[in-house]
Formats: structure tokens, C-alpha cells, sequence
């Protein structure tokens, strides 16, 4: 029996456009449930289909004096080394996003990497609606 696709939405652009752009993104998510297998997922922004793809589990994500993230190796490094390919500048940036989304910081964060396997619509048609959207909201 097959299973179906896990759902995964972001709801802020950068991420979204730095994974549409580049095929694939890093992403902090509330999650204390220790999945470390790759799973396949359909991506959305807000609720539009943005395409299929797979979802990791890099490893948790922990303030120790700076933001480190203690990988499924159980090895420990530092945030900042995924940030460029999360579609924020800085780690601050990041981590305001998060709280932006969950409203406060959630007590266990995990960071996955996402992977699109295809997307929906060609590659600039869907940056353009995505766009459009964004700014009819409000």
C-alpha cells in the first residue's frame, strides 16, 4: 500500500523563492519528533501547489551561546553554516521569521532540508503569481 506525500507550506517568500530559484532550501521547523528518514512531501505557499519534492531531517536546532544545530550524527555546528541557502541574510533574520510564524520561539526546533523533485509551473510564471499574491494579501 502506497503512502501519499506529506504536506509542507511555507508562509513567508524568501524561503519559498530561494527553494523555486535554487531547487532547494533549508528550513526551521516546531517539530520534536525525532524523523531522520527522507520523506517525500508536495511544498505550498500559503495554499498554492508549488510542486513535489523531499523533506530531511538535518537535526535539531538549540541556543548554546550561539544557534547551533545538533545534526542526526549527533555532531554540532553552527547555524550559520545553512543560512545562505535559506533564503535569509542572517541567522538573526532567520530566526525572527520563526517567531514571526510561530508567534514566540517554539521549545524544539528542527532543521530539514527540502529538495524539489518538480515544480508545479515553469520556474518564472510561478515566482510571478507567487508575487502577486504576496502583495494582494493586505
Amino acid at each position: 500500500m502506497g503512502r501519499g506525500r506529506a504536506k509542507i507550506t511555507f508562509s513567508i517568500f524568501e524561503p519559498i523563492k530561494y527553494l523555486i530559484e535554487n531547487g532547494e532550501v533549508y528550513t526551521i521547523r516546531p517539530n520534536k519528533r525525532k524523523t531522520v528518514d527522507e520523506i517525500k512531501v508536495v511544498i505550498y505557499y500559503k495554499d498554492v501547489k508549488v510542486g513535489k519534492g523531499t523533506k530531511r531531517l538535518v537535526g535539531s536546532v538549540a541556543k548554546l551561546g550561539e544557534w547551533k544545530v545538533i545534526k542526526t550524527d549527533k555532531t554540532v555546528v553552527d547555524l550559520s553554516e545553512f543560512v545562505d541557502k535559506s533564503g535569509f541574510k542572517t541567522v538573526k533574520d532567520w530566526i525572527k521569521a520563526v517567531i514571526t510564524v510561530n508567534k514566540r520561539i517554539p521549545v524544539f526546533l528542527q532543521l530539514f532540508h527540502v529538495k524539489v523533485e518538480e515544480l508545479e509551473y515553469e520556474k518564472d510564471e510561478l515566482l510571478e503569481t507567487l508575487v502577486k499574491l504576496d502583495m494582494g494579501v493586505r
